[in-house]
């Protein structure tokens, strides 16, 4: 079996980012299937005082709500199996000392641009060492690869700060608007979409939605 991997690294020149993937190449004569092929892997020494952080969510106005977890021997996963990213569980995991906050301290971010199943999972050993996995869920994955063909994970965005969570939070902020969000929208002012749901609910005609946008222009 001719199998060909390589791990792809990109640096940007502005912003603490680094991007990962994994490229698989199938150069043999026979069809390979996959069953587990995470984005990147991620080495974190002497964890004893650290804890994980990602964001979950609920119902209306409780989509993202920020949970906090130490580390501990043994492992720690966020995983969407509903087939997308969503509210309910985020492709984004930070780990950072206990005592950082969001005025001071060191912390790491890796964010999966991906919007299927999805797994971010860290495993502490006995030495606290955390190795943190980011990719596409392992759970009923299966891709056949035929002869020729490769196949790309999605990137995984490690990112870093040594000033704070709100450091990291720009980073990842900043990342996105450069290199993610299409330039169309991200630097010039984007149009108002005005929520009528809060002012008519269900009792609206077209003379009460253009009475309330000429209110509001």
């Amino acid at each position: 079996m001719q199998l060909q991997v390589t791990l792809e690294y990109v640096f940007f020149k502005k912003g603490k980012n680094i991007s990962k993937r994994v490229l698989i190449n199938n150069n043999g004569q026979h069809d390979i299937v996959l069953t587990r092929a995470l984005s990147s892997t991620f080495w974190l020494e002497d964890t004893n005082d650290y804890q994980a952080y990602h964001f979950s969510g609920a119902c209306w106005i409780s989509e993202r709500q920020l949970k906090k977890y130490p580390l501990q021997q043994g492992s720690f996963k966020v995983e969407s199996l509903t087939g997308t990213s969503n509210h309910q569980h985020n492709p984004f995991v930070a780990i950072a000392k206990k005592e950082t906050t969001f005025d001071t301290g060191m912390c790491y971010g890796a964010n999966l641009v991906y919007s299927g199943n999805f797994i971010q999972q860290i495993d502490v050993n006995e030495w606290n060492q955390a190795r943190l996995m980011s990719g596409i869920s392992p759970y009923a994955f299966s891709w056949q690869l035929k002869p020729n063909e490769n196949f790309a994970t999605p990137q995984t965005v490690l990112s870093f700060s040594q000033d704070s969570l709100n450091g990291l939070v720009q980073e990842n902020a900043s990342f996105i608007s450069e290199h993610i969000i299409s330039p169309f929208w991200a630097k010039p002012e984007r149009p108002i979409v005005l929520n009528s749901w809060e002012t008519y609910v269900f009792d609206f005609d077209e003379n009460k939605l253009l009475i309330l946008a000429q209110h509001w222009a």
